[in-house]
């Protein structure tokens, strides 16, 4: 569970108000991911009892195909750990794990940064990190070209 200010309370029960903090805090227009992060946002608030999030399970294929890739590209820098290990230690499991708590890990962010109760906190640790795509893209054909290279030939 994570803990909420009244003030975040207050912006998860309003609907609109809590677009308008999605829309600052993801750095984009782009209403239909607006509109997904806040309907896991209000599940995970209604599963909380409407005083705190709650985990509840959702999906994110962004999360499940990139891992620790897309906890980086959000700027959540300790889910970026902690999937990284997860995805090594358990391989495929790690990626479901990733792909069903991944909107649950930004909520988490996303109000400790409403918390502050300051907009420029959404701006500022809000967002994305753009270079991370070409990164993972270079990192995941690496270890492809890897894992062909080390096949058995017969």
């Amino acid at each position: 569970m994570s803990a909420m200010t009244e003030y975040a309370k207050n912006v998860f029960n309003d609907k609109a108000l809590l677009r308008d903090k999605l829309k600052i805090f993801l750095h984009t227009t782009d209403t239909a991911k607006i509109e997904s992060y806040a309907q896991a946002c209000e599940k995970f608030f209604a599963s909380g009892g409407k005083q705190q999030l709650g985990f509840s399970a959702t999906w994110s294929w962004p999360a499940c195909i990139a891992t620790g890739f897309f906890f980086l590209y959000r700027k959540d820098y300790l889910s970026t750990v902690i999937a990284f290990i997860v995805s090594l230690l358990a391989s495929a499991l790690g990626w479901i794990l990733c792909g069903i708590c991944g909107k649950y890990f930004i909520a988490k962010k996303f109000v400790s940064l409403l918390n502050t109760e300051d907009d420029s906190e959404l701006q500022i640790n809000g967002g994305t990190h753009g270079w991370v795509i070409p990164v993972a893209i270079v990192v995941y054909i690496l270890g492809t070209i890897a894992v062909i290279a080390a096949m058995p030939m017969e």
